[in-house]
């Protein structure tokens, strides 16, 4: 493989050893074809499930699925769970109005997904 250096000039280039990186970091290759065949299945599943929850069945309400794909962010990527309530609405252009309502929908419908945002006090 070739790319080009500071000076403009072609150079050649190696991989990282993305194996060795995986092995060092979670302590286990991330190669998908080692996972079990169970672990597939339920990731497929829970895959499916959030989607699901996220497209309620196909309804073609454009703001809905957005709200519902924000929320499910939110509970799900590191990125976004330090943010509070309104700062994520605001990031996103919604009310909070609109994004709460449907947190405390996803507590009560994924009981499952567990986040900093979903305990009850």
């Amino acid at each position: 493989m070739n790319a080009f250096d500071e000076d403009e000039k072609l150079c050649a280039t190696v991989d990282p050893d993305w194996d060795a990186i995986d092995m060092s970091v979670f302590g286990t290759s991330q190669d998908s074809s080692e996972l079990a065949d169970e672990s597939r299945r339920i990731a497929y599943l829970m895959t499916q499930y959030l989607l699901g929850w996220i497209l309620k069945n196909g309804k073609n309400d454009k703001e809905g699925i957005a709200i519902r794909a924000i929320v499910i962010g939110w509970l799900t990527l590191p990125v976004l769970r330090p943010l509070r309530l309104t700062e994520l609405a605001i990031a996103y252009g919604f009310d909070k109005q609109s994004v709460s309502r449907w947190v405390v929908r996803a507590k009560l419908e994924i009981p499952f997904l567990k986040s900093p945002h979903t305990r009850t006090k």
